[in-house]
């Protein structure tokens, strides 16, 4: 975490518990640089899953924002 040049991060959309876990993840990222000045990707996976969604992209939207 300390090298590294830019990161991704990977959630479940119809896991929201895996959701949460990215945020905190992210924050440990910024936490572990002391800084937000990082190139990070939170990706959502399996929307094809729709019927069985828990996070909504108006909540992953807003919740990434920093």
């Amino acid at each position: 975490m300390r090298g590294g040049e830019g990161f991704i991060i990977c959630y479940s959309v119809t896991d929201r518990q895996s959701f949460q876990e990215a945020a905190k993840f992210k924050e440990l990222i910024f936490q572990v640089r002391h800084t937000y000045e990082i190139p990070l990707v939170l990706v959502g996976n399996k929307i094809d899953l729709e019927q069985f969604r828990q996070v909504r992209e108006l909540t992953s939207s807003s919740k990434t924002a920093t």
